[in-house]
């Protein structure tokens, strides 16, 4: 009897320790679910701000005379380019065939929104260059024999001039 009491209590602490490990994977488990569903919640309330925020700053620029694009930009009420593609847009010739006639029928231009164009074309220009209006021309090579011959009269008529009287 003392031999089936014990293999009894081994066959229980067994399950104990097996029950124990599955208990303890489980609750692994659920605290990794716990913290990917904080991470879900804080992500959801995050974008629920910025689009409260979004929304205020929309009423705020729509009270000064402004209104949101499609393309996210703010406009003047009334003066938002009609006829816009994106640039991926464009590349496809149905859609930018079907937008051009569309622009073309209402007599408006067609404009193609680059979201990676760089913002400071207005600086485009000369840059840094010196406007003045002397120019500087080198030609050695094909000198006027007639102009040769004149700065050699005058160079000599000046050594002339600088000589003593006395010597020729």
């Amino acid at each position: 009897m003392a031999d089936d009491t014990s293999a009894a209590l081994k066959a229980l602490i067994q399950q104990v320790s097996s029950l124990t490990e599955t208990v303890g994977a489980q609750q692994k488990k659920l605290d990794g679910l716990h913290d990917f569903n904080a991470r879900v919640l804080d992500e959801k309330k995050d974008l629920q701000r910025r689009l409260e925020q979004q929304t205020e700053t929309d009423k705020q620029l729509a009270d000064m005379g402004y209104e949101r694009a499609s393309d996210g930009n703010y406009y003047p009420k009334g003066t938002k380019p009609a006829h816009t593609l994106s640039r991926a847009e464009a590349r496809d010739p149905a859609k930018y065939r079907a937008a051009k006639e569309a622009a073309a029928k209402i007599g408006a231009t067609l404009e193609i929104l680059d979201p990676d164009k760089p913002e400071d074309t207005h600086r485009r220009g000369r840059g840094n260059v010196a406007t003045t209006a002397t120019t500087v021309i080198k030609d050695e090579n094909q000198r006027v024999p007639e102009l040769d011959k004149a700065i050699q009269y005058l160079l000599h008529e000046e050594q002339k001039r600088r000589q003593p009287c006395g010597r020729a």
